[in-house]
């Protein structure tokens, strides 16, 4: 598997992983919520792409309280 398109626009607060099946690429691409929850949706009916996760920028705030719960 090869490395495809990277996007990690800093604007935007959610990322989706995915592999593009015949390119057999990994490939990132940032968006805004709304936009992201349309497109997923778009993305996990086509069968050519496989969604491998999706991510959500924390805060400053909520990074902390994470890494501060055990």
């Amino acid at each position: 598997m090869a490395l495809g398109t990277v996007d990690l626009d800093p604007r935007f607060n959610y990322i989706i992983v995915y592999k593009h099946k015949d390119e057999n690429t990994l490939n990132t691409w940032s968006l805004p919520k709304g936009s992201a929850e349309l497109n997923l949706k778009l993305m996990m009916d086509n069968q050519n792409l496989e969604v491998v996760g999706v991510y959500k920028k924390l805060s400053n705030e909520e990074t902390v309280d994470l890494l501060s719960k055990k």
